[in-house]
């Protein structure tokens, strides 16, 4: 099902209640940009593949627990599983591991018994839980040549499996919508770059691929056949472009997280529109979102002395668009014009749920 934003306002008591101002006194109690290194926070989405001591060491010297996400794509699941396993033996407290599984035999006998035999072998090394990528829904294809999505019974006894046993599954399932939209309509200069010099990854441009909006229902339907299944939505779950559709689709399902992994600038983008209504989503689903970075490190990078600053700057701006009023950057494309993006000053209870305690709570850190 699709809601316009207008139509979205009038239906839903979530979004009604977003476009209420949320005003903070100082008795709120906030942090400082200078606080950053001195609370502790946890990046739920961080790839690690490399067995390298370099950025757990760094992230721990700033108070960062990192979980080490597994995904389908890149160095073969077994040696990220096999990294994951020595990194959380070598920073016992400060680093964890997210599984992910193979749909490379999907639809040949025994592939559901042998993911889910995959998932114990994770679970009993110590895997908090799983990630599905977006190769389900936008690559995978079927033995008729259709694209397979995550909805399809193909994948049900493996969900059933997390869902009995409460392993949390993080979900990649989908882009941005920018990426199915025309180069002129697309919102953000980042996303315009990059499909323009990489139109091979632009949807608009291959119709043939599954759209959008069939991506978000199949992962639609998947919580829904699926209620008690802990599900995070990684990079704000693809509903990046609005507020009002996080809104509704985290009242629909009370079990759904989402995490910002790679998605603060189209946060940043509709606050600078609105800020009282971006402020207001994260107070009141302070308890459902969780911070992640998506960064990645591998031996093309661990070693490069840039990597680190890079990174730094990366969660520094980020704290201070979340803890404080501060300009972020001076200007980002709205249309014609360039406009300030300044931070939301959320107060210190909801930055240490964002943060930390949702984490905690969610994967059992």
């Amino acid at each position: 099902m699709t809601f316009t934003r207008r139509n979205f306002i009038k239906q839903s008591l979530a979004g009604v209640a977003l476009t209420g101002l949320h005003k903070f006194s100082e008795a709120d109690g906030f942090y400082a940009l200078d606080d950053f290194a001195k609370v502790p926070k946890i990046d739920i989405h961080f790839h690690l593949n490399i067995a390298s001591n370099t950025f757990p060491e760094f992230g721990k010297s700033l108070n960062f627990h990192l979980v080490n996400v597994n995904v389908a794509a890149g160095r073969p699941l077994k040696e990220q599983f096999e990294i994951a396993k020595i990194m959380k033996k070598r920073f016992p407290g400060t680093m964890d591991f997210l599984g992910a599984f193979s749909v490379a035999d999907f639809g040949k006998p025994g592939f559901a018994a042998n993911t889910i035999s995959y998932i114990k072998e994770n679970v009993q090394a110590g895997a908090l839980g799983f990630k599905v990528w977006k190769n389900i829904g936008m690559v995978l294809k079927n033995d008729l040549g259709k694209f397979v999505m995550v909805d399809d019974p193909g994948f049900t006894p493996i969900f059933n499996y997390l869902e009995q046993h409460q392993i949390p599954v993080m979900g990649h399932l989908g882009e941005p919508k920018n990426c199915w939209l025309p180069l002129d309509q697309i919102t953000l200069a980042s996303d315009l770059r990059y499909y323009t010099r990489h139109p091979e990854y632009h949807m608009y441009k291959h119709p043939e691929a599954p759209s959008y909006e069939s991506l978000i229902a199949a992962t639609e339907n998947l919580l829904t056949r699926h209620p008690k299944l802990k599900y995070v939505g990684t990079h704000l779950a693809s509903l990046e472009w609005s507020v009002d559709e996080m809104a509704n689709h985290l009242e629909r399902h009370p079990n759904m997280m989402l995490d910002v992994a790679a998605r603060m600038d189209h946060l940043q983008y509709q606050s600078v529109q609105d800020k009282a209504r971006v402020a207001g989503f994260l107070t009141k689903y302070q308890d459902r979102v969780m911070y992640g970075s998506d960064t990645t490190i591998g031996t093309d990078n661990d070693a490069t002395p840039e990597t680190k600053d890079i990174l730094h700057k990366k969660w520094l701006n980020d704290w201070g668009y979340l803890a404080t009023d501060s300009v972020i950057f001076e200007n980002m494309k709205i249309g014609d014009s360039q406009r300030v993006v300044t931070g939301l000053k959320l107060p210190k209870a909801v930055l240490n749920k964002i943060y930390r305690e949702n984490a905690q709570r969610f994967f059992k850190i």
